[in-house]
């Protein structure tokens, strides 16, 4: 009987034994799930953060791409303007050369014109006296 008791009292022993490694086993694995939930939650935190930046950063893209089309517009309406004004400039441009031009043939044939009317008043004036 005492044998069986020996046997039975090492087996308690070494069940004791299994259970306070499985206990301790089990307080790590709490412990790592414990941490392991927080981190869990830190990063969907964290998630939540990034999705909610990401959806004011799309805001902000679609506020800005409205804004670029606008600008675009408007650079086309410029450039629109720009080319009449400047085919304008050109057209007053030559116009002014012809003007100029024009007014340069009229002085010089006035002045040719007085040269001679001037002869022609005399000769009667002259003839006249």
């Amino acid at each position: 009987m005492k044998v069986y008791s020996d046997r039975n009292s090492y087996r308690v022993k070494k069940l004791e034994k299994d259970l306070n490694a499985a206990n301790h086993r089990i307080g790590g694995l709490e412990s790592s799930l414990a941490e392991k939930d927080g981190r869990n939650r830190a990063l969907a935190n964290e998630k939540r953060n990034l999705e909610d930046q990401l959806n004011d950063l799309r805001k902000e893209l679609e506020k800005k791409d409205k804004q670029l089309l606008v600008a675009k517009k408007q650079v086309e309406e410029e450039t629109v303007v720009r080319v009449d004004l400047e085919n304008r400039l050109q057209s007053l441009k030559e116009e002014l050369a012809f003007k100029e031009q024009l007014y340069k043939e009229v002085n010089r044939c006035g002045s040719c014109t007085q040269n001679q009317i001037p002869q022609n008043h005399v000769s009667p004036i002259r003839g006249g006296s």
